[in-house]
């Protein structure tokens, strides 16, 4: 059987993508809208300075060296005291309202994409360790031979892969989140796992049964209990398998 040229074929490759992001540019030239790519940086990394607003009604009082500022409250409460601006917009004796800026502070903070990313994986993290976990166990009961055990993994299966993961997000949050007063990101993450563990449990159902019987036969018969045959001798084997 003759070998394909790989140069030839990875160089066509690379035309088609070339050519496709050349398409892709002159279609975006022929819509005629004006592309303001700088407002995205923002949100992802903002380096505006942040406002510093008044709480409440007050007097504005600015230390001799100018580095703290003081906002004495009408109604006699605590004052407001700042030690960290970059800019000062007030004087020594201005009134100030309750939202009114009276400073900025300067430096660079992430943006809502940023945070948002960083939130995802989090969430990804946590909610994946508890699937591996869950998925392993409902895994193990798709095969168990216990009827019962085995058509309640495969209830669980059938619904949850059944089922979007949008639906299932909101009865986790607005269902079962409000009668266990669960916070957003347990939630997310109880969610998640719920439903990744329904595909990691078909997974490691697959890798168990992917080992030859032999293997179980020949743990049993050298007096090992099914309990021990399965963590031992199958499981490693199985999760080699499944791993990737």
């Amino acid at each position: 059987m003759q070998t394909p040229n790989r140069l030839l074929w990875n160089g066509v490759f690379v035309v088609i993508l070339l050519l496709f992001g050349y398409a892709t540019y002159l279609a975006s030239k022929g819509i005629d809208y004006t592309w303001r790519w700088e407002r995205v940086l923002p949100y992802i990394i903002n380096t505006e300075p942040s406002s510093i607003r008044a709480p409440f009604d007050g007097t504005a009082r600015v230390s001799e060296n100018g580095k703290v500022l003081t906002i004495e409250a009408d109604s006699g409460a605590e004052p407001f005291v700042v030690q960290k601006f970059t800019e000062l917009r007030v004087s020594s004796g201005d009134l100030i309202f309750e939202g009114d800026v009276i400073a900025a502070q300067g430096g660079w903070r992430i943006g809502p994409i940023t945070e948002g990313m960083i939130m995802t994986l989090k969430i990804s993290v946590v909610s994946l360790v508890f699937a591996v976990i869950l998925g392993l166990f409902i895994g193990l009961g798709r095969i168990a031979r216990n009827p019962a055990i085995r058509n309640l993994s495969i209830t669980y299966i059938e619904i949850i892969r059944g089922t979007p993961l949008l639906v299932q997000i909101f009865i986790f949050y607005f269902f079962i989140g409000t009668v266990l007063e669960l916070d957003r990101f347990t939630a997310g993450v109880a969610a998640l796992a719920v439903f990744t563990a329904a595909y990691v449990a078909e997974i490691v159902r697959a890798g168990i049964q992917s080992i030859p019987p032999g293997q179980m036969e020949a743990a049993r018969s050298l007096g090992m209990s099914y309990v021990q045959a399965m963590v031992y001798v199958i499981l490693p084997q199985a999760f080699k398998r499944t791993l990737p």
